[in-house]
């Protein structure tokens, strides 16, 4: 299901790795913020909040994602690419400010070096 804003609003995005359920995750850089329609929505960084991306309605009406990409250590001798994706609706109406969480269930992960598919579906 689709995050959704109305035109002119910005929200939080929180990103949590959870693929592997019994390691403990630890970024190795910072996470790269993408849209995929940036004359809709932007987003970026928030500082002091390494997991935390600010999306920003910036543009007509319609659909966007939103794209987190890192490095991540799962303590097993493997730094993987990992990449969350979350489907954004910008909707007409009222000023609104929101959190939505993002959460890395759909990703792809890959030896770096290699090169990664996003996950559009």
């Amino acid at each position: 299901m689709a995050a959704i804003l109305t035109s002119g609003s910005d929200a939080e995005v929180t990103i949590e790795w959870d693929d592997h359920p019994n390691l403990q995750p630890t970024m190795t850089g910072q996470i790269a913020w993408a849209s995929s329609n940036p004359e809709i929505a932007t987003v970026e960084p928030v500082p002091d909040k390494p997991l935390v991306g600010r999306v920003y309605s910036v543009g007509p009406i319609g659909p966007v994602q939103i794209h987190a990409t890192a490095e991540v250590d799962y303590g097993d001798g493997a730094v993987l690419l990992q990449t969350a994706t979350v489907d954004v609706n910008i909707i007409a109406g009222d000023y609104s400010r929101g959190t939505a969480n993002l959460l890395a269930k759909r990703h792809v992960v890959t030896p770096l070096g290699e090169e990664a598919e996003l996950d559009r579906g």
